[in-house]
């Protein structure tokens, strides 16, 4: 409705919708999420777009024979893409940070995606201005919460996939890629399984926690970085995947990352200095 709003409360969270022409906002404790309604490209039918801020969380097209591609920083060549789109057979997939739920166009039959999403205005966003999760070929689950506490719930070795989307805003939450949170998600994965780290920031070099973690516990690290074109403009992804072993990951056509021990970063719950990472510094 044009100027309309609406009051809604989501587990003790007070969510302000207004809806004005082509955008909708969401104002809340966690701040305002903007969703834009854009006619372009024609020809798949224009997209809807999230952002919080200046930062995009994802976007979809609207024509309901391409609401089903994958967009942003999750498209098929981007390294979750590439270890999403080639795991054969049923898998289980653990995503922190929901975005527009661009990941679960990936799921097929048999296998089961759990999001986890603390901010509860993305979550109705999610569901109600996007439809990457209704039309997901697999199972979804949408979980409100803090994702560490979420991910200390899960069976231990249960998951093949463990993906953290949650560092490409302003405010990184550090408690996310700590040695003691990646230690968890690490007794949650599989032995084969892979952790997907989107890494992809504008003022930060995370990637120098995630290899100074990798280096210290002897796993395989690879590195995907891409620029996928879009209306938009350009979305340049970098993604850290770690496994036990290499071979999981080479099998995909995908190549070790060189460690330099000069370049770590490692992060604790009782020290996770940002000076060091940021750019330009």
């Amino acid at each position: 409705l044009m100027g309309g709003f609406a009051l809604v409360g989501a587990l003790g969270f007070d969510l302000w919708k207004t809806v004005r022409g082509d955008t909708s906002l969401y104002r809340s404790f966690y701040g305002t999420l903007k969703v834009k309604r854009y006619p372009v490209p024609q020809k798949k039918g224009g997209l809807v777009h999230l952002l919080d801020g200046r930062i995009s969380h994802g976007f979809q097209f609207a024509g309901s024979a391409y609401q089903g591609e994958p967009t942003a920083y999750f498209v098929p060549q981007s390294g979750v893409g590439r270890v999403l789109g080639q795991l054969q057979g049923p898998k289980m997939v653990v995503v922190l940070g929901l975005g527009v739920g661009t990941l679960s166009s990936y799921a097929e039959p048999g296998d089961h995606f759990e999001f986890f999403e603390v901010n509860p205005d993305v979550i109705t966003a999610a569901q109600e201005d996007f439809t990457y999760l209704q039309h997901a070929g697999g199972a979804t689950h949408v979980r409100l919460g803090d994702g560490r506490l979420l991910a200390s719930e899960l069976k231990a070795a249960s998951v093949d996939v463990f993906v953290v989307d949650a560092f490409t805003g302003d405010a990184i939450p550090a408690r996310l890629l700590t040695v003691e949170a990646l230690d968890l998600y690490w007794d949650r994965i599989k032995e084969h399984g892979v952790l997907a780290i989107n890494v992809s920031n504008r003022h930060a070099d995370l990637w120098k926690v995630v290899q100074a973690y990798a280096r210290r516990r002897s796993f395989a690290l690879f590195r995907v970085r891409h620029t996928a074109p879009s209306p938009l403009g350009p979305y340049t992804s970098d993604w850290m995947l770690m496994s036990r072993s290499e071979d999981r990951l080479i099998s995909m056509n995908l190549s070790p990352w060189v460690k330099d021990v000069k370049t770590d970063v490692p992060w604790t719950d009782d020290y996770a200095p940002l000076y060091p990472i940021l750019r330009g510094f």
